[in-house]
């Protein structure tokens, strides 16, 4: 699924307000100049102050819709503050105690939690606002309050943002969650300087998986114990001397340059800090660390010894292994090898006694991960789908009830083309849970590429169900309705879901469309939907040639050899311009035997697939 991005932006000084940026003149006039606060920086919606926070939200039909939403959301919230608040030992007050500590900046009370209805609004408000062009899922920031006209208005605020849309309650209260954990590691801190990432990041990541805090993160935190214990047998974690000098801007460089690197760094980071709290002694230890940051930041911000942002930005970095050795009384590199030994070993294998999902997610760190699709040696693919068939084996033999190790033998079977194989995989799993999501998914996709995609969209409308804010199943019960051919426009909405939580899914989803609506008969929206998908990889020449045919077939066939003409010279455009010219039957859009759009040359002519009829409903006697 796609990941959203959530980002922790500081528009503050190091001790006071600093010199506000500049700001370009708009290029709308009607437009408000850039840093300007519409609505205040706010939705237009319910609010409801309940201390230390001030909610407000456009989510529902009407404001009691809204408080309502909001009163459910805010209820776990605060539950989880209070969790944190004596794990850290801050004071029940710390939230307000910042504000008089800081009168300089003349801080708002309360903190902002912002929840808009739409993602564009969001993003709208967002980027206006922070003077940016970045696409965050969900923020936590501090900035200076200004008015319409982007003027400040003395005034500053804390706050988080984000978006319900395509969000069931779990996901958005991960989405608050994870910017809580910034906003806690914020106040702690009490002082502008950067927290090494690895705190950070995990300290956030510490929050959105806590298990209790009201979005059953277990599946979650069983996935990311086994990607460890994976990458511990790989060689992939990444040694403390290097993980403890990545910095906040390169977590968000790996997330675009390199997802697995990415996916290490935040999964690690979340284990180490979850390890630090496990016990008393350990918790006690990484507290005082966090205390003696703070003294120390304190004293050299005081002292003069950092004078800008870089300094701030670099002053943790450069002494924390000393403090983590006053503190833990031992080298960082020694807890290191307890953490490895302890917790990535010792506590992987006590879970998996009681929870032998986490051996399945071994392997599947394998397939998801580790396998690349373009520029990887196939003697190497083989070798990881091998070790990934090993260690589902491995879960299938020591826990044969566990459906997921059949998942993984079902995937492996899929990777070697063996769809049959794949689909009895499935069909078992199912049979030991018939609510095993990935057994829904991965079997519906089967049964999809093996020819029978009208059994698989009850299948998959169970996965929808289970995620309804995951974009695959979405996808792939979309394909399973299209290549049916049963109802050409609920295909299209389905895929729209699909594209809509997952914009990576675009040009799929509207290739698929475009052979839907050909099936069905209706060329028209057929050419719209093959030229969206063309547009969303402009040069792909096969998507041209797909929205060419379907101008042919809607009797354009000016319009059809424009659009050839426009394209690199090849067999298939001549063939289709000859028989044009000499008008003989024209090649069909179909479907292969894996449900890929696929062209049929020895088509003598098209008939269209009329969706069957809706059943009508028995009328209501009066």
């Amino acid at each position: 699924m796609f990941r959203r991005i959530a980002l922790v932006i500081v528009a503050t000084g190091l001790l006071a307000a600093s010199e506000q940026p500049k700001n370009d003149k708009p290029a709308n006039p009607n437009d408000p100049p850039p840093g300007a606060w519409v609505n205040n920086g706010r939705p237009v919606g319910a609010q409801v102050d309940a201390a230390p926070f001030s909610w407000k939200s456009d989510f529902g039909a009407s404001e009691a819709e809204q408080k309502k939403f909001i009163q459910r959301i805010a209820v776990p919230v605060m539950g989880t503050t209070q969790f944190f608040k004596q794990i850290y030992g801050l004071k029940p007050s710390c939230f307000e105690d910042y504000v008089k500590e800081h009168q300089g900046n003349n801080w708002e009370p309360l903190i902002r939690v912002n929840i808009w209805k739409r993602h564009t609004d969001f993003l709208k408000d967002f980027q206006q606002r922070y003077e940016t062009k970045t696409i965050p899922g969900a923020v936590f920031g501090r900035i200076p309050e200004k008015d319409g006209y982007a003027k400040p208005t003395g005034k500053w605020v804390r706050e988080i943002g984000c978006s319900a849309e395509n969000a069931d309650d779990a996901e958005l209260l991960r989405h608050l969650y994870h910017e809580m954990g910034h906003l806690f590691v914020f106040i702690f801190m009490g002082v502008h300087v950067e927290v090494p990432s690895w705190i950070e990041e995990g300290n956030a990541e510490l929050f959105q998986y806590r298990v209790g805090n009201g979005t059953k993160p277990e599946e979650e935190r069983f996935e990311r114990q086994g990607w460890l214990r994976e990458m511990l047998e790989e060689g992939s974690l990444i040694p403390w001397s290097e993980f403890t000098k990545v910095r906040n801007i390169d977590n968000l460089d790996f997330t675009w340059k390199d997802p697995a690197r990415s996916t290490i760094q935040y999964a690690q980071a979340w284990s180490v800090v979850e390890f630090m709290i496990n016990n008393p002694q350990r918790q006690a230890a990484y507290i005082k660390m966090l205390h003696e940051f703070r003294k120390k930041a304190r004293a050299a911000l005081e002292s003069g010894q950092i004078r800008d942002r870089d300094q701030a930005d670099k002053f943790l970095y450069g002494i924390q292994e000393k403090v983590f050795k006053d503190c833990y009384g031992i080298e960082i590199g020694a807890v290191e090898d307890i953490w490895k030994k302890e917790w990535v070993t010792k506590e992987f294998e006590n879970i998996a006694k009681k929870n032998p999902v986490v051996r399945y997610h071994r392997g599947n760190w394998l397939l998801t991960y580790r396998i690349k699709h373009e520029g990887q040696d196939k003697a190497e693919q083989e070798r990881l789908v091998n070790l990934a068939e090993e260690r589902f084996r491995e879960c299938v033999q020591l826990a044969p009830k566990c459906p997921e190790g059949h998942v993984g033998m079902g995937q492996v079977a899929q990777r070697r083309g063996d769809n049959e194989a794949a689909q009895g995989h499935f069909a078992r799993a199912l049979e030991l849970n018939p609510k095993c999501y990935d057994a829904q998914l991965q079997g519906g996709r089967a049964l999809v590429e093996g020819g029978r995609a009208e059994e698989a969209v009850p299948l998959l409308e169970k996965a929808v169900a289970q995620r309804p804010t995951a974009a695959s199943p979405y996808y792939w019960l979309g394909k399973a309705l299209a290549v049916a051919g049963n109802d050409p426009a609920k295909a299209v909405e389905v895929l729209g879901h699909a594209r809509d939580l997952r914009r990576d899914l675009v040009l799929d989803c509207a290739m698929i469309e475009g052979a839907a609506w050909f099936a069905a008969g209706d060329y028209d929206k057929a050419y719209t939907g093959f030229l969206e998908a063309y547009y969303a990889q402009p040069g792909h020449q096969v998507l041209a040639f797909y929205a060419a045919l379907a101008q042919a077939w809607n009797n354009d066939q000016q319009g059809c050899l424009r659009f050839l003409d426009k394209l690199p010279a090849g067999k298939a455009n001549a063939e289709l311009k000859n028989r044009i010219d000499k008008k003989l039957p024209l090649p069909v859009i179909c479907w292969d035997k894996e449900g890929d759009p696929s062209i049929d040359w020895q088509a003598e002519k098209h008939v269209p697939k009329v969706p069957k009829p809706k059943a009508e409903e028995p009328k209501k006697k009066k």
